[in-house]
């Protein structure tokens, strides 16, 4: 009897060890799948962050765009004020630069070639 308590007591130290073991190895998969999931998470970060600075820089420059527009049609405004006639000059540079005695409205509009 003594002899089977033995052998009972063995087989019972070599389950729990194997048991350890078992846990041991889970416990490793573990440690090894959250150090994975952690450089994904440092992954994503990065990209999220160079997603922003992409969007923050889209958005400077449409405000950028915005404020040229702006002058833009404001130039233009002026530009109509003081050029009128828009058939003999293609710019406001066109019409100040010609050295004639005549308006721009007297003027004839340059020949325009076939392209």
């Amino acid at each position: 009897m003594a002899s089977r308590d033995m052998d009972r007591s063995r087989e019972a130290r070599q389950e729990a060890a194997a048991m350890l073991d078992n846990v041991a190895q889970i416990n490793a998969s573990l440690g090894d799948g959250m150090r994975e999931v952690s450089e994904c998470a440092r992954s994503i970060d990065g990209s999220v962050a160079e997603a922003v600075r992409a969007l923050q820089f889209e958005d400077i420059a449409t405000q950028a765009l915005g404020g040229v527009h702006t002058h833009l049609d404001r130039l233009t405004a002026i530009t109509a004020k003081r050029w009128p006639c828009r058939n003999c000059c293609t710019a406001m540079v066109a019409c100040s630069t010609k050295r004639s005695p005549l308006p721009c409205s007297a003027r004839q509009p340059p020949a325009r070639t076939a392209q």
